[in-house]
């Protein structure tokens, strides 16, 4: 009887063991990805690259050619909302309304001649108007544990053409 009570005792250990070993290994991996992706917001040189690295707890919302209303939740990277081709000197014209209720957001225009702008950050209401020369333009949303709702309007001429990134 000691034997069997022994038995069980160590195979009991064992289960333990094993499961503290698997929740701390998911944990770590888990942590791993979100700060790779949480110190993007503060890197420049991750914010201008053409690939996108985001990751979304949950997100809702629409997004076309000229208007995106999305609610987020645990938003952290860089995601691109627009690449604008202008094919003749003209303005960018961007309104946006942001909320942010926890963590860090931001809006930047990436420019042809990759330098970064910031249109919006954290909460705020507005309009971002630039003169905008012939070149490729990107529209990226940026965050860090970023909890809230973002509308963007795009307002530019007829002949630029506009992408929309895939989500």
């Amino acid at each position: 009887m000691k034997t069997f009570k022994n038995n069980l005792l160590l195979k009991l250990k064992n289960f333990t063991m094993i499961c503290m070993i698997i929740m701390l290994t998911w944990s770590l991996f888990g942590c791993s990805i979100d700060k790779e992706k949480a110190d993007i917001y503060d890197n420049n040189k991750s914010i201008l690259q053409e690939g996108d690295k985001y990751s979304f707890y949950h997100r809702d919302g629409e997004a076309d050619e000229k208007h995106i209303d999305i609610k987020y939740n645990s938003f952290y990277g860089v995601q691109t909302l627009w690449v604008i081709q202008i094919e003749q000197e003209s303005e960018i014209k961007i309104d946006y309304n942001s909320l942010v209720k926890s963590g860090n957001f931001k809006v930047v225009l990436v420019t042809p001649e990759q330098e970064i702008t910031t249109i919006a950050e954290q909460s705020s209401k507005g309009a971002f108007i630039v003169a905008a020369p012939k070149g490729k333009y990107r529209v990226k949303i940026v965050g860090k544990n970023a909890i809230g709702n973002i509308q963007v309007d795009l307002l530019t001429h007829e002949e630029n053409k506009i992408s929309v990134q895939e989500n």
